[in-house]
């Protein structure tokens, strides 16, 4: 930053070098932590939400949006 005030370098150049810079310092190391994930979920799936429905189940819905039987109690 004190370089760029004290030179006083053109808005061009800026926009020339920041976006291949930002690219080699940001996307290469989200390589791993994205193939960690990837990974994670493959050897264990989510399973959805602990908490039981409270929505209907979409057999029991209508065409027209109601609910053609009373929910499920646990």
């Amino acid at each position: 930053m004190w370089l760029a005030v004290v030179r006083a370098v053109p808005c061009w150049l800026h926009f020339l070098t920041s976006p291949p810079f930002m690219l080699v310092t940001c996307i290469p190391p989200l390589r791993s932590p994205k193939g960690w994930l990837v990974a994670a979920n493959t050897n264990r799936p989510s399973r959805g939400a602990a908490t039981p429905c409270i929505a209907p189940r979409s057999h029991e819905v209508s065409p027209h949006g109601k609910a053609l039987s009373a929910p499920i109690s646990s």
